[in-house]
């Protein structure tokens, strides 16, 4: 299992995001973090967007935006896993499968 970091969601977005590995489940919470609401896999730098942001595959709803600023459709797509995310802020915890 890999640990929501300690301290402010901004002080460890880059050692998240170094830490994860294609393939990694990451959890999500609602806003009081009460209990996990989301499953997200983690694509990381295998396909990031074009202005360097590591992915997620998620079906989400439109709200996510691509680095373009369009809407990403619901339903599964390659989606943004940006500092100071929804994605970010919600990360509860993450499993990887696979060693």
């Amino acid at each position: 299992m890999i640990a929501r970091p300690a301290g402010a969601a901004g002080e460890w977005y880059e050692t998240l995001v170094k830490e994860l590995a294609p393939g990694d489940l990451l959890y999500i919470s609602n806003t009081d973090r009460t209990k996990v609401t989301h499953v997200i896999m983690w694509v990381g730098h295998c396909a990031e967007s074009p202005d360097g942001v590591p992915l997620v595959i998620d079906s989400t709803g439109g709200q996510i935006k691509d680095s373009s600023g369009h809407a990403i459709p619901c339903g599964i797509h390659l989606r943004p896993f940006k500092e100071g995310s929804w994605y970010h802020h919600s990360f509860s915890h993450a499993h990887r499968w696979v060693k």
